[in-house]
C-alpha cells in the first residue's frame, strides 16, 4: 500500500491518503471551535503495526479519529467485520478520542455523516 502525507503551511490542512485509506479534517471554520476530527477508513484485515502508528500519530493532530471499517460483500476476507471492529476498539480501548465504526456504503458517504469535509 502506497501512503502520502502532506500538510499545506499556508492553508494548515492535512492530508493522508492511500489506495485505500483517508484521513480528513474537519476545520476550524469561521471561529466556530468546532472538532477537528480525523477519519481513517480501510478494511483492516489485518489491522497492522502500520495502521496503529498512523492512527497514533494522528491523535497528536485531530480531536477525534473515527476508524472506519470497511465492508466490502465482494471481497473475501480472513476475519469477520465484527471481529475486526472489536479488535480495534479493544486496542484503543483507553483512548476516549478514538472511535470505531463498520461502513458499508461509500467512503464519502460515511465520512460525510460524521461531519466531515473532503479535501482534494
Amino acid at each position: 500500500m502506497q501512503m502520502l502525507i502532506s500538510l499545506s503551511q499556508e492553508t494548515r490542512k492535512i492530508f493522508v491518503t492511500s489506495e485505500i485509506s483517508v484521513v480528513t479534517p474537519l476545520e476550524y471554520i469561521e471561529g466556530k471551535n468546532q472538532m477537528k476530527i480525523g477519519i481513517f477508513v480501510g478494511s483492516f484485515d489485518p489491522f497492522t503495526i502500520g495502521h496503529d502508528s498512523i492512527v497514533r500519530r494522528t491523535l497528536l493532530l485531530f480531536d477525534k479519529v473515527v476508524i472506519g471499517v470497511g465492508v466490502n460483500e465482494r471481497k473475501k476476507y480472513m476475519l469477520s467485520t465484527e471481529e475486526r471492529t472489536e479488535r480495534i476498539a479493544r486496542l484503543y480501548a483507553d483512548e476516549p478520542k478514538i472511535e470505531v465504526k463498520a461502513y458499508s456504503d461509500l467512503t464519502i458517504d460515511f465520512c460525510t455523516k460524521r461531519g466531515s469535509r473532503i479535501y482534494h
